[in-house]
């Protein structure tokens, strides 16, 4: 299996797929867990120069944009767990908008993306739907072991149209079940 160790990756533009659902009480994240998970992942692809875009899902907005199920908020505790000076954020997923992001964003950046979940496309596996996303990315970086059983068009979908590799976190998971 692909995966971090043995497949190189440098100054590309990389889909990162991570489960940040994290869980919230008033507005604050109450554990940090999910986000300290993909740190060496995300560390690697860093040093490597990449531009690193985090796609992930929060609640279940049923593809429709939902400001209380916006991932901005994210964005502090990647900075403080990543150890980094910013992350940016990608607030919708039209294809001039990532051009756009993608332009302003130096290799070794990370960009938050939200809500995977606002666009029905994720959920109902719309091919469609990820190969329009895929034509601005490199490779596809899978880190979100627990969200991988699910059929949906970040899981399934962008592996069809870019190099997919396993982060580190999922081989892991892997090297749990075997064990």
């Amino acid at each position: 299996m692909k995966n971090l160790q043995n497949y190189k990756i440098k100054n590309k533009k990389i889909i990162f797929r991570a489960d940040l659902n994290v869980p919230v009480i008033d507005g604050k994240i109450t554990d940090l867990s999910r986000i300290i998970a993909i740190k060496k992942s995300v560390q690697k692809l860093i040093d490597n120069k990449n531009k690193i875009f985090i796609f992930t899902h929060f609640g279940r907005p049923n593809g429709k944009v939902d400001k209380k199920n916006s991932t901005k908020f994210i964005c502090l505790a990647l900075e403080k767990v990543l150890d980094v000076n910013r992350v940016s954020f990608l607030n919708n997923l039209k294809s001039e908008s990532i051009i756009k992001k993608i332009e302003e964003l130096n290799y070794g950046e990370v960009c938050l993306v939200e809500n995977l979940r606002f666009y029905p496309g994720e959920e109902n596996l719309d091919l469609n739907f990820s190969k329009e996303i895929c034509n601005h990315f490199d490779v596809y970086v899978n880190d979100a072991f627990s969200a991988s059983h699910r059929n949906h068009a970040s899981i399934s979908g962008f592996p069809k149209y870019l190099p997919a590799v396993a982060g580190d976190l999922f081989i892991n998971e892997i090297n749990n079940i075997n064990s």
